[in-house]
């Protein structure tokens, strides 16, 4: 018995001693740290696509009027009449009547001197058959030099007044002309304050008027822009593209007109001159004038490749990045200029179905290990599908 008791001693003290083991060393089952996977940002990504347009310097400038002249009258009279489309944004054709002032003592200055003249005409016809009369007396001695002399001078003094008659006339008809006030060119009224039965005072402005078919834009180029659109080519004539900035869309060509033959001294800037026609026509939008626009000037023979991406694309601080072997990676890029949607830029490290990341990262920094959400996406950017 004793050396069974002495057994089952020892046997305690090492189960004893096994659970003191167990417990007082770290790395216990209840202590063991799991290893679980990495949860990684998810990016979505876009395809690059190449861009439909041309390199080109952009600049914004804002839309002049061609021609502008107010509406005024140069003489004294009450309204008696107005044209209906004398309305603001209305056109108005090249010598259409705008309004008209009374002139019923227009006219009766107009038939008086009309009588006048038929009166000098008579008197001078008269003295001319007397002078002949004269004459063929003094011929035969029967009237005096002295008689001759007077009817002939008489006949003169009678031509002189039937001239003053006719320029009586033609002021007279001028001054009538001139009650009724008409378009100079093809215009849009741009500002309108006129009333029926109002009086006006010679030179009192009721209006203006902007030219219909062309409006100016001047834009202002550094040395740098002016060189890269020139590229020794003659830009008179070159054609550009002239976008509204307000959102509306709308578009319209232009065509450069005149350049400036010296820089501006405050800001060594070259201005440039863009002309664009039918500016208030509906086709391609309507462009209003004293608005700013944005104007393009494509670049002559440039090597350029332009891209498209999706606005989304470009990240905070202007970057654009992209997806290799799991990790961001920032892509040398230069941004032109924005169409609808999409961003137009130039990059030497972009090709045609690339993907760039689209998703925002707040956190975005070179080498931040990522996980692309699209297979056909990973395949353009050469990530295989089970990454």
């Amino acid at each position: 018995m004793r050396i069974m008791d002495l057994i089952l001693a020892a046997v305690g003290v090492a189960a004893l001693y096994g659970g003191y083991l167990l417990f007082s060393q770290p790395g216990t089952a209840t202590n063991v740290a799991v290893a679980l996977p990495q949860r990684l940002p998810v990016v979505e990504v876009a395809l690059v696509e190449r861009a439909d347009v041309e390199a080109s310097v952009n600049q914004t400038a804002l839309l002049k009027a061609s021609s502008e002249v107010p509406v005024t009258t140069e003489l004294a009279g009450r309204v008696v009449w107005i044209n209906e489309r004398f309305q603001l944004g209305q056109r108005l054709e090249n010598g259409e009547r705008i309004f008209e002032l009374d002139a019923a003592r227009l006219e009766t200055d107009v038939i008086r001197a009309e009588a006048d003249i038929s009166a000098a005409e008579a008197e001078r016809e008269r003295l001319e058959k007397e002078l002949t009369r004269i004459s063929t007396l003094a011929e035969r001695n029967i009237s005096s030099q002295a008689a001759l002399a007077t009817t002939t001078a008489n006949l003169a003094a009678a031509e002189a007044q039937l001239k003053q008659r006719n320029a009586a006339l033609l002021s007279a008809e001028l001054a009538q002309r001139q009650a009724t006030i008409t378009a100079p060119f093809d215009a849009v009224v741009a500002q309108e304050t006129l009333s029926l039965g109002q009086f006006l005072q010679p030179g009192t402005e009721v209006g203006r008027l902007v030219a219909a078919d062309e409006a100016e834009l001047l834009v202002r180029l550094n040395a740098e822009q002016l060189y890269a659109v020139e590229q020794g080519e003659d830009l008179i004539g070159r054609r550009v593209t002239v976008t509204a900035t307000d959102g509306s869309g709308a578009q319209k060509p232009g065509v450069i007109s005149r350049i400036a033959l010296t820089n501006e001294a405050a800001t060594q800037t070259t201005g440039v001159l863009v002309t664009v026609s039918q500016p208030f026509d509906t086709r391609g939008g309507v462009f209003r004038i004293n608005s700013l626009f944005d104007v393009s000037i494509p670049l002559p023979g440039s090597s350029d490749r332009l891209l498209s991406v999706p606005v989304a694309a470009v990240q905070t601080g202007d970057r654009i990045w992209g997806v290799v072997d799991g990790a961001l990676t920032q892509i040398p890029a230069v941004l032109d200029r924005r169409a609808g949607d999409r961003m137009i830029l130039r990059s030497g490290s972009l090709e045609v179905g690339m993907g760039v990341v689209t998703t925002r990262l707040p956190n975005a920094i070179e080498g931040l290990k990522v996980r692309v959400s699209s297979e056909g996406a990973q395949a353009a950017l050469g990530e295989s599908a089970d990454q």
